[in-house]
């Protein structure tokens, strides 16, 4: 790791701490995993409801499942996404003449404690879910496969605090395996393409094994990096106040049977090295992640300025 990497990073932890001590505050425990989005050649391919008006290139629809880890109930009251002017949550119904039908979902969608909502795709066409889905339409590009967005999930507590879930969502051709690896809270920080100094950045998540088993990520793959580096750090006291951030390439990410790890600064974390593009607040990378068992998991990470966002729902 270069030493540019641990200067900017430190100055970064620093203030994650302190706004951290300042918050004092805990979200509510909401699980969102399994996200994905049709591309708009599926729906131009005739694979759309045909009782739309909208223009196949323009709309997509992205599904997901949300489970409710809290002891309240909180309810899913909208979503929006740079990528598209317009984003609803839907349900299909079965409508006269045994023809599935689509409607917007009025009053949200309530999740009790220790339930689930599934959003997934049905029946013989893409926009025919058993259930819930979340379409996008109007969209700014054309959603190819291999693409990644994000997508904003405004919630309401039982007792009327709001809070937001950003999430990535990759665009993929079919949905993904089911695995034990509840993948959740993925994002990077924004960050600038600059001549003069490395472009290197981070990723974090949370990464849940439901599994029996023990799990090991032994590489992580994207595009927008030279390379993707498995990476652990710790803090070390140098006779100041700050002390010491010092980074090391990491051979595994392990998650034991049933745990669950976090990467983070001062953590393990996945550092990207040699940046080909700008992180962008709003946008979303694809990030394919491997394991030792065989297993791979293709996830979005979303671009966060989570330092600026804490800082600005704690002002004081």
């Amino acid at each position: 790791m270069r030493k540019s990497f641990i200067v900017s990073f430190l100055s970064a932890f620093i203030a994650c701490l302190s706004v951290t001590l300042v918050s004092g505050q805990s979200m509510p425990e909401v699980l969102i995993s399994g996200a994905w989005a049709r591309s708009t050649a599926m729906a131009m391919d005739g694979h759309m409801d045909m009782n739309m008006a909208a223009d196949p290139a323009s709309v997509s629809a992205a599904y997901l499942a949300i489970e409710n880890t809290s002891e309240e109930t909180f309810t899913l009251i909208s979503a929006s996404s740079p990528a598209a002017d317009n984003v609803e949550l839907h349900q299909t119904s079965m409508g006269a003449g045994d023809v599935m039908r689509m409607r917007p979902v009025e009053n949200g969608i309530s999740i009790e404690p220790g339930g689930q909502a599934i959003f997934e795709p049905g029946g013989q066409a893409i926009f025919e879910p058993a259930g819930y889905h979340i379409m996008l339409s109007d969209l700014q590009n054309e959603l190819v496969i291999g693409d990644a967005i994000s997508l904003t999930l405004a919630f309401e507590t039982s007792g009327g605090e709001l809070f937001d879930a950003v999430i990535g969502v990759p665009v993929l051709e079919d949905a993904p395996e089911a695995s034990d690896i509840v993948i959740s809270d993925a994002w990077t920080p924004p960050q600038p393409l600059r001549t003069t100094a490395p472009n290197i950045s981070s990723i974090y998540m949370t990464l849940l094994n439901r599994g029996a088993t023990m799990e090991r990520i032994v590489e992580a793959q994207t595009d927008v990096a030279e390379a993707a580096e498995l990476s652990g750090s710790i803090v070390t006291a140098d006779g100041n106040e700050m002390g010491s951030l010092t980074f090391s390439e990491i051979p595994e990410l392990a998650i034991a049977a049933g745990e669950s790890i976090t990467l983070q600064l001062a953590g393990d974390f996945i550092a990207l090295v040699g940046l080909k593009q700008d992180m962008v607040i709003g946008d979303a990378i694809r990030v394919n992640l491997v394991f030792e068992s065989g297993l791979e998991q293709i996830i979005a990470v979303p671009v966060r300025d989570v330092f600026g966002e804490q800082a600005t729902d704690n002002p004081d």
